[in-house]
């Protein structure tokens, strides 16, 4: 089977993409408190739950609650507890029903 891949410029495309759709569709008008950090170079981009779930919580949040898988901050420096880091180099579909997600679990916590 052979199958088309993206090149550099289309990947740099896509995840720039999903990275906006997240600001705009999650972020900004239904979870304003939420913290995304900028885009660095990467295709990974770190969420900041903080404002809406205790640091402690944010596993059982995302895992169990939302059934996402991300990386977790504290697996990578136990300051980072309340982070969750997001792949932006995947399907837009992917990143779209992960905020959606969020999204939801957020408002239900909120009720």
């Amino acid at each position: 089977m052979n199958r088309v891949r993206p090149g550099s410029d289309q990947i740099l495309a896509i995840v720039r993409d999903n990275y906006h759709a997240i600001m705009h569709h999650l972020c900004r008008p239904r979870a304003s408190k939420l913290v995304l950090a900028d885009l660095q170079g990467t295709y990974l981009t770190w969420l900041d739950l903080r404002a809406y779930v205790q640091p402690a919580a944010t596993k059982a949040f995302i895992q169990d609650q939302c059934q996402l898988a991300v990386d977790f901050g504290e697996w990578f420096s136990p300051d980072d507890q309340g982070f969750v880091r997001l792949n932006l180099a995947t399907n837009p579909q992917n990143v779209r029903e992960a905020a959606q997600r969020i999204v939801t679990c957020l408002s239900q916590m909120q009720k």
